[in-house]
């Protein structure tokens, strides 16, 4: 099967919400970090996080929150909630992804 761009970021967005609901896999410490609803829960940490160029954070989030309706956090609140997530929160991502969409790019090679 072949995806097109928004099918790829459609599954992007499902697996970031299928992460989302295990926190074990993710968070520092499961039982308290991304419990609370807060302006920054994982879904759009994840979004800012893979959306971010090279420019400065601040700049990023500028962007970032300039296109949706949300209300923008501080730098620090980005930053501290960056700092709650596992290193290997996004290969747990990533990989999720790529099992999604494997069989569709095995067809063309």
């Amino acid at each position: 099967m072949m995806y097109n761009s928004s099918q790829i970021r459609d599954i992007l967005f499902q697996c970031i919400s299928g992460l989302e609901k295990q926190p074990e896999k993710y968070a520092l410490d499961p039982e308290k970090d991304f419990s609370r609803r807060r302006k920054l829960p994982f879904y759009t940490l994840s979004r800012v996080l893979l959306s971010m160029a090279a420019s400065c954070v601040d700049g990023e989030m500028v962007r970032y929150f300039e296109l949706s309706n949300d209300k923008m956090p501080t730098v620090s609140a980005f930053l501290q909630r960056k700092d709650r997530l596992l290193p290997d929160a996004y290969s747990h991502l990533l990989s999720s992804f790529n099992s999604h969409i494997r069989y569709s790019f095995s067809i063309l090679a």
